[in-house]
């Protein structure tokens, strides 16, 4: 029985990628970033604190730097990133009365850009001052966090790298996988992480990101309703 186990680790770690293990990233900021705020504030769908799970949405970002017309100057010239924060979202479930009305909550109460003091300390996290703007104003504004009157952009943040720190992340090659093969390799790097509680994300056959369905109180994962998206295990993908 031991051999036909055996038989599809090896082919995957014949794969083109690094032993797997917690990735490892430096990075420097320049002295002054100027506070960049959100263009969009809707529409809004939705009550804060009115959802049933979280999801943690982690951006490839050699994908991002290369696909993107306008790369952020922090995480494309400055840095050299691997996976960075693209935000914690709240999420209906299906059954949810508001789930008719869209997958997920956003823009439920109106916000500020986080001071620039603040948004400093988690900008090797999620690398833009732009984007630290838009997930609050988006994402956090619905969640358990407050307003900004009460430091709920703070909390917000927070348990975003409060988030990151309980997850193992793989360092990647470039290369060929299939999805089937990273979700399997997260998961033998975060024991707690059961299969359907996770999604890798594609663009044009690409590793775009990776989502993490995580309880409402943060306290561990799990299961991930449709609105996560995600590939098919059987799909192939690309790493940059």
């Amino acid at each position: 029985m031991l051999r036909y186990f055996l038989f599809p680790l090896l082919l995957f770690l014949a794969l083109p990628q690094p032993a797997i293990g917690q990735a490892q990233q430096q990075c420097r900021l320049p002295e002054r970033i100027e506070s960049q705020t959100c263009p969009q504030t809707g529409p809004r769908r939705g009550m804060p604190g009115d959802f049933d799970y979280y999801v943690l949405a982690l951006s490839w970002s050699p994908h991002y730097c290369a696909s993107t017309k306008r790369p952020d100057p922090l995480q494309c010239q400055d840095n050299r990133f691997g996976f960075v924060a693209h935000g914690l979202w709240p999420q209906y479930r299906s059954g949810h009365t508001r789930a008719v009305e869209g997958g997920w909550p956003q823009y439920c109460a109106p916000t500020r850009p986080p001071p620039m003091d603040l948004q400093r300390q988690y900008l090797c996290r999620m690398p833009s001052s732009r984007l630290i703007a838009c997930q609050w104003a988006k994402h956090g504004s619905c969640g358990d966090f407050g307003s900004d009157e009460t430091g709920g952009a703070e909390r917000y943040l927070q348990a975003i790298a409060g988030a990151m720190d309980k997850i193992a992340l793989p360092a990647l090659t470039p290369g060929e996988v299939r999805v089937g093969d990273l979700l399997a390799a997260l998961r033998r790097i975060n024991p707690a992480l059961q299969p359907g509680q996770a999604a890798v994300v594609l663009r044009d056959g690409q590793l775009q990101e990776v989502r993490f369905c995580l309880k409402r109180d943060l306290s561990g994962f799990t299961a991930c309703d449709k609105n996560a998206g995600g590939a098919r295990e059987n799909q192939k993908l690309q790493i940059r």
